[in-house]
């Protein structure tokens, strides 16, 4: 299984339930802000994800990591968009971008992030519960297993 960066690119993200829960907080409270409701900085991680999703799903996959340098030699993955679900090739950029927002504004007006495990513990339980049809439609068009097959590829002609 192709995965962009390496497992210590920080993963931004925020679980749909605290930022429901939040936004109704700041509704009732008449909080008018501009505010980053997302997890602590620097805190969670590509790996971890990956490694806990795979734990969960007993999936038996090889996960290869693709390194920015060579994504970015590829057509379609060398911008800040790329067509794997979820990844910004600025999230490989610590030093900048969506891993550094800071989400102290939101923490100061009552905003709790979910431990990162718990969201993706939650997520694939509750994807589990979906009928088959729904889990198996394929839906996806932005990088389809051809184009990951392709990527593939490339990647060992490239460290060849």
């Amino acid at each position: 299984m192709a995965m962009p960066g390496i497992p210590d690119n920080h993963i931004p993200y925020v679980d749909v339930r605290d930022l429901a829960a939040h936004t109704i907080r700041c509704l009732e409270n008449k909080v008018v802000d501009t505010q980053n409701m997302i997890n602590t900085p620097r805190t969670d991680t590509w790996g971890q994800f990956i490694t806990h999703s795979i734990a969960l799903s007993q999936a038996k996959v090889k996960v290869e990591w693709l390194p920015l340098e060579f994504l970015k030699t590829q057509e379609g993955f060398d911008g800040p968009y790329t067509p794997f679900p979820m990844w910004s090739n600025d999230y490989a950029l610590d030093s900048r971008g969506k891993t550094n927002l800071s989400q102290a504004r939101a923490v100061s007006s009552g905003f709790k992030n979910r431990p990162f495990k718990d969201t993706i513990t939650d997520t694939f339980n509750w994807w589990m519960q979906q009928s088959e049809e729904r889990r198996t439609t394929k839906k996806r068009k932005n990088f389809t297993m051809e184009m990951e097959a392709e990527l593939r590829a490339d990647w060992n002609k490239y460290r060849a």
